[in-house]
């Protein structure tokens, strides 16, 4: 049992599938582990944060830059707790399932002996793109452009600070940027386009 919205993490390495129901359904995630292990998260939120509608979008089930198929770290952000499919009448948890060789296992053992961590990791796409002295990194996905105002809307995955490394949101996130005569640095070739016009709603950022 644990609160809505509590951040579900990858039990392990592996491949993450997304199972998103229509509204009011059930929104599920397997995780297909390197370790030749599985496992299944149920109940996955469905609801608009604060209520019990079964009306949330996929951005308050699934971070919103990961994809059904991408590759995740043990400890990295995958999903958060909900009440969806046949929970909407109790309490919100996650249904957690572990298998092995197509048999269903007990999990507690191995859920007793993981290693705690206080917050997700963190997975970066271009992890050798460092921010300078005063500036913040931004990994996310664009919702929204508005070209005559220069605004792009975005569902923020993770930070990144110069002294302080890397963090991952643990609630879903939305920051307005300014980008109105911004470029976009380290395109192919070292070129530098002006960035309303290379970006895209649903592109990763």
């Amino acid at each position: 049992m644990a609160p809505k919205m509590r951040p579900l993490v990858a039990a392990f390495n592996g491949r993450v599938f997304f199972y998103k129901a229509a509204p009011g359904g059930h929104n599920m995630l397997t995780l297909d582990g390197d370790n030749g292990c599985a496992c299944t998260y149920m109940h996955i939120n469905n609801d608009t944060p604060g209520t019990n509608d079964g009306l949330g979008s996929e951005e308050y089930a699934f971070p919103a830059s990961l994809h059904s198929g991408d590759h995740v770290i043990a400890g990295q952000l995958i999903a958060f707790v909900g009440n969806s499919g046949n929970a909407e009448t109790v309490g919100p948890h996650c249904h957690f399932e572990m298998w092995l060789q197509r048999r269903c296992i007990n999990p507690a053992p191995s859920l007793r002996a993981a290693q705690s961590i206080a917050a997700p990791r963190v997975a970066l796409a271009s992890p050798e793109i460092h921010p300078a002295a005063g500036e913040v990194r931004l990994d996310g996905v664009i919702r929204s452009i508005n070209p005559s105002t220069g605004v792009a809307i975005i569902s923020l995955a993770a930070t990144t600070r110069p002294n302080s490394g890397s963090a991952s949101i643990v609630r879903p996130v939305r920051k307005w940027l300014d980008l109105k005569g911004a470029t976009l640095e380290g395109l192919p070739g070292d070129e530098k386009t002006p960035a309303l016009a290379d970006l895209t709603e649903g592109a990763a950022i």
